[in-house]
């Protein structure tokens, strides 16, 4: 792996991804270095503003520009949303999506919509309901 500008090999340092907001008990916050809180930039998976008091982490992604040049950036996801897009919907989490025979694909339509459906993951998630 080449890491260095001098094409050197490094190590990565585990966690790679700086999280924001108050620490939380999860192995991935656990010597992570703590960022500034992104407040008012858009979490990259909701797209939902990042609020004052919101936990998360700052992920790199690879992006394309209107004339489809990629580039690096680096974007807030706030921990539901990022537990969200791994993990799945509740109609996923429930086994009644199309991955599963199922026919309850249903899909948030808007922002707001997509936050409180990673919020109910997060919650489900925590009360072992999966």
């Amino acid at each position: 792996m080449s890491g260095g500008h001098d094409g050197s090999p490094q190590e990565p340092k585990w966690p790679a991804n700086p999280y924001f907001g108050q620490p939380w008990d999860a192995p991935a916050v656990e010597g992570a270095r703590q960022a500034p809180t992104p407040v008012g930039k858009p979490c990259a998976w909701c797209g939902v503003p990042v609020a004052d008091g919101d936990q998360g982490f700052l992920v790199g992604c690879a992006r394309r520009d209107d004339a489809g040049k990629i580039y690096g950036t680096v974007e807030p996801f706030h921990r539901e949303c990022q537990l969200r897009s791994v993990i799945g919907s509740p109609a996923h989490l429930d086994g009644g999506c199309s991955c599963h025979g199922g026919q309850d694909d249903r899909r948030p339509q808007n922002p707001q919509e997509k936050r409180a459906e990673a919020i109910e993951v997060w919650d489900r998630v925590l009360a072992g309901q999966f």
